[in-house]
């Protein structure tokens, strides 16, 4: 489906819920990604976390959603990186590795 479609047939109610979980987890349409993100639904925003051609900027947005699973959810995907310091201080001080 091309974004053109998808916006008539989204805007008209068309698509079954069904149909909007895949194509929150199959798509490669960012602008498709982006409103599917924006959907009222948490399980269409849920599948758009866990779509692997989801951009970062809207993997990110989803870390601040008002579902807690959807927000677990994009900070565990692998693709956003938390910075930790002082592990390696941590490491020298104990002796040992977490």
């Amino acid at each position: 489906m091309n974004y053109n479609e998808f916006i008539v047939q989204y805007s008209l109610g068309t698509l079954s819920f069904g149909r909007l979980k895949k194509l929150a987890y199959s798509t490669d349409d960012e602008r498709i990604l982006k409103i599917l993100s924006e959907n009222n639904d948490w399980m269409v925003r849920y599948n758009v976390t866990l779509n692997p051609k989801s951009p970062k900027k809207i993997i990110y947005n989803l870390c601040n959603d008002n579902d807690w699973w959807v927000s677990s959810t994009a900070f565990r995907m692998k693709r956003i990186y938390i910075s930790v310091p002082y592990a390696p201080l941590l490491v020298r001080e104990t002796g040992r590795s977490t």
